[in-house]
């Protein structure tokens, strides 16, 4: 996505440092939109009701994209790009048919892990035939070169994950074994549930400029998961804001992974693009600030829908 996303704002008249800027922050929403592959890690760690989560991610994601729009309005104004016509709702349905048996693969997911039909692992499994079927026989754009080459990127990628995450189980057995958590927490005592997720959140932020998310998450989960429940915090609420935390790292040097692609894509110095990148920071930040003040916000879907959710 990185790699046409940039060249094509650029070429519609966008200036570099907000396209790279844009690009980066709007990457984060993969972390937090449903279906979440940190989302299952945080709640295989925490024990927390993986569909719980996923349907709790719904509402503050679609918070996330409307705060990203209306800054994204702001600034179109401001540089005076050309704007398109406007497509009619027609041109739109048209348009997206093609895109609406796709659109099924994360309808199959979270559907069949909120009724209880399978299993996350399970899901996944049915969601990769879905895709194979559409791409072999469906949209026949699909060949066996491209599942080999896919397979083997994906490969790469989870084995890159699964190392790190080892890492983080070896540092955090060492941590529990030193008894670590509780001296540092020991001067801690802080009985307000919003306080205690705002000093948390603060440290999980903190975590993630410095570490990828999943390795963080496999240390800074089982540490701050027995605070959150001690001070009444949902489980569910603690998961999704600290998933969006720990993510928020992918656009915050010195780690940002995702801003120092996009900085490399567009051909600009990181520190050309952070001053754009730090605007989309501080509204997501808001939004965060928003669900710890406000739990129903995260809550209200997964009550509704997931039968004996609490």
């Amino acid at each position: 996505m990185l790699d046409h996303s940039i060249p094509a704002m650029k070429r519609e008249g966008y200036p570099t440092h907000f396209a790279v800027a844009v690009t980066a922050a709007s990457s984060v929403m993969g972390i937090i939109i449903p279906p979440s592959i940190n989302m299952i890690v945080w709640g295989a760690l925490t024990n927390t009701s993986i569909a719980g989560l996923f349907l709790g991610g719904i509402l503050p994601g679609i918070m996330i994209g409307i705060v990203q729009l209306l800054l994204n309005l702001g600034y179109v104004r401001r540089y005076n790009v050309p704007v398109r016509p406007r497509a009619s709702f027609r041109d739109l349905l048209y348009s997206g048919k093609d895109g609406l048996m796709a659109a099924g693969i994360p309808v199959v997911i979270i559907g069949g892990i909120t009724l209880g039909i399978v299993t996350p692992t399970e899901a996944a499994m049915i969601a990769v035939l879905y895709a194979l079927a559409l791409g072999f026989l469906v949209y026949r754009e699909l060949t066996f070169r491209d599942v080999l080459d896919s397979s083997t990127a994906t490969v790469r990628l989870c084995s890159l994950s699964l190392f790190s995450l080892v890492g983080a189980a070896i540092f955090g057995y060492l941590i529990s074994f030193y008894q670590i958590p509780p001296k540092l927490m020991a001067g801690v005592n802080i009985s307000d549930p919003i306080m205690l997720l705002l000093v948390m959140t603060a440290v999980m932020l903190l975590i993630g400029t410095f570490m990828d998310s999943l390795p963080a998450m496999a240390i800074m989960a089982p540490i701050f998961q027995p605070l959150a429940m001690q001070a009444g915090i949902h489980p569910v609420q603690f998961g999704v804001i600290g998933v969006m935390a720990l993510g928020l790292g992918l656009i915050t040097p010195p780690y940002g992974l995702c801003l120092m692609i996009s900085a490399k894509i567009g051909g600009i110095p990181l520190l050309k693009a952070l001053g754009t990148t730090l605007l989309y920071l501080a509204v997501m930040l808001a939004v965060i600030i928003l669900l710890i003040v406000y739990p129903q916000l995260i809550l209200a879907i997964p009550r509704a829908l997931v039968p004996d959710f609490v």
